[in-house]
C-alpha cells in the first residue's frame, strides 16, 4: 500500500516525473490542488502525454488545468445530451402508449413487475423515498400508470421498458433505442458521476467485441474510422449522437450542434500546448465529426 503523500510531496513527485511549472510557482500549484481540484483527477490527464526514460514530455502543469476546465465542459454537454435523450425516448414510448388501444396504461406496470422484477423493485423504492412526491407516491402507488412509472424509472429501467413494449408489438422508433442505449447509459453515468473523460478512449483494455449496427453505420457515414469505434467510448459517443439525431426536435438538435461548436472553440482556446500530442487531436477530431453530424 502507497503512503499518502502530503500536497509539497505530490508536488514533487509531479516535477521527478518530468511536470515542468512554467506558468505557476509551487505556491498557486498547492492552492489549486488543495481548493480548485485534487491531485488524483488533474494528473489522470498526464497519460495522454508521452514519457521517455520515465519522465513526460512537453507537458506542463498548466495543460493539466486547462484540460481539467476542458474535461468538466466535455462531461457537462454530454450529459446534458444524454438527459435530453432519455426524456425524447420517454416522449415516444408514451407517444406509442396513447396510441395503443391495446394498452391501458396499467397493465403494463404489472407485467414489466413481473418480467423486470429488480427494476421495479429500484424503481418503486426510489420513488417511494423521492423527497419532492411524497404525495404523488401515496397516491398513486397501488394503481399506477405507465406515465406516472416512467417519471421516476432510471435509464436502465426506461429502456428495460423499452425493450418489454418492444417484445410485444416490435414498433420501428423503438429499435434504436433499444439496440443503442446501453452503451449511451455509459456515457450518462460517466459524465454524471463526473470520471475523468479524456483518458483511455484507445485503450486495447477497453475494446469493443461487437459493436452494435447503428454504431457502424453512423461512424461510416461521418468517416469514424473502425481503428476508432472499436474503443468502448467512441462507440457509446457515436451511440448517443444517433440517438439525439433520431429522437430529440429540432430545436434541441439544434441547440446541440451550436453548443458543441462553442465547445470545440473551448477545446482550441490555448491549442499551441497540444500541437504535439497525437492522443489529444486524435480526440478532438471524433468530436468534430459528431458535433457537425448535428447539423446535416
Amino acid at each position: 500500500m502507497k503512503a499518502k503523500l502530503p500536497l509539497p510531496k505530490l508536488y514533487d513527485n509531479m516535477e521527478c516525473r518530468g511536470i515542468t511549472f512554467k506558468h505557476h510557482n509551487k505556491e498557486e500549484v498547492l492552492e489549486i490542488l488543495e481548493t480548485r481540484n485534487y491531485y488524483y483527477k488533474l494528473t489522470a490527464f498526464r497519460k495522454n502525454f508521452d514519457k521517455v526514460d520515465g519522465k513526460y514530455i512537453n507537458l506542463d502543469f498548466s495543460y493539466l488545468v486547462d484540460l481539467a476546465s476542458i474535461d468538466m465542459h466535455i462531461r457537462n454537454y454530454l450529459l446534458e445530451i444524454s438527459l435530453s435523450t432519455e426524456h425524447f425516448i420517454k416522449t415516444e414510448l408514451s407517444r406509442l402508449f396513447n396510441a395503443n388501444q391495446k394498452e391501458d396504461g396499467y397493465t403494463i406496470v404489472q407485467e414489466f413487475k413481473l418480467k423486470n422484477e429488480y427494476s421495479y423493485n429500484k424503481t418503486m423504492r426510489y420513488f417511494k423515498k423521492t423527497r419532492y412526491q411524497k404525495d404523488m407516491y401515496h397516491k398513486r402507488k397501488d394503481e399506477l400508470s405507465v406515465w406516472v412509472f416512467m417519471e421516476h424509472t432510471d435509464y436502465s429501467a426506461l429502456l428495460d421498458l423499452v425493450n418489454l413494449y418492444l417484445r410485444k408489438y416490435n414498433p420501428k422508433t423503438l429499435k434504436k433505442a433499444s439496440q443503442l442505449g446501453g452503451s449511451t447509459r455509459n456515457i450518462r453515468n460517466a459524465c454524471a458521476h463526473n470520471s475523468v473523460f479524456l483518458i483511455e478512449w484507445f485503450n486495447e483494455l477497453y475494446k469493443v467485441e461487437n459493436n452494435p449496427a447503428g454504431v457502424k453505420s453512423l461512424a461510416d457515414e461521418i468517416g469514424i474510422t473502425k481503428e476508432k469505434y472499436q474503443y468502448a467510448k467512441v462507440n457509446d459517443l457515436i451511440a448517443l449522437f444517433s440517438l439525439l439525431k433520431t429522437y430529440g426536435s429540432k430545436e434541441v438538435i439544434k441547440h446541440y450542434h451550436k453548443a458543441g461548436k462553442e465547445l470545440l472553440e473551448r477545446c482550441l482556446r490555448n491549442k499551441k500546448y497540444y500541437e504535439n500530442v497525437p492522443k489529444l487531436k486524435e480526440k478532438y477530431d471524433v468530436l468534430v465529426k459528431l458535433v457537425d453530424f448535428l447539423d446535416e
